[in-house]
């Protein structure tokens, strides 16, 4: 962890190490989608998120989530710094014994909707999606969230559909 002495923030040296790496291979690979290297980038930022910012800024959409008169902005650079700036919001720069022990975790089974899935290390992976789940498998993230917001994520169901693999 690096305090910046011009500005006050946090900042991980891994994450700029990282991203020059990152930012070096992109530059010529051409117009691969950085999100899912399956597909081609289309786009600044690969996919087109104009409905979702649409949906997200209509005023009852606001206020119903309560966030007054705040616009919604996909890839938000504000929102990116803080979230650099928070220490647990990078997980290069979190503490190395909390890290290790959420990195040795068991995975445990995952329920999807006609496709297999799995919690990685406690973390969601959905087969044949990118970084960007909702937008390459729909189903399986509505799944998720469904799951997810009733606090059923890790039951069975009955429903044949739905299939549980154990990874």
């Amino acid at each position: 962890m690096v305090v910046d002495s011009t500005d006050d923030t946090l900042s991980c040296i891994t994450y700029y190490v990282c991203n020059a790496i990152f930012t070096s291979i992109m530059l010529h690979a051409g117009d691969m989608n950085h999100y899912d290297i399956r597909k081609k980038c289309e786009g600044s930022l690969c996919y087109d998120f104009s409905n979702m910012e649409k949906f997200l800024n209509q005023q009852s959409v606001r206020e119903a989530l309560g966030v007054g008169d705040i616009e919604f902005v996909s890839c938000s650079p504000t929102v990116y710094k803080a979230m650099l700036a928070i220490q647990d919001g990078c997980m290069q720069c979190n503490d190395p014994v909390r890290r290790s022990s959420w990195l040795l975790l068991r995975s445990p089974s995952w329920l999807m909707v006609q496709k297999q899935a799995c919690l990685k290390d406690m973390a969601p992976s959905v087969h044949d999606a990118g970084h960007m789940v909702p937008m390459d498998q729909p189903k399986a993230a509505l799944e998720m969230l469904k799951r997810w917001t009733r606090g059923t994520l890790y039951e069975k169901s009955s429903d044949p559909q739905i299939l549980v693999v154990d990874m």
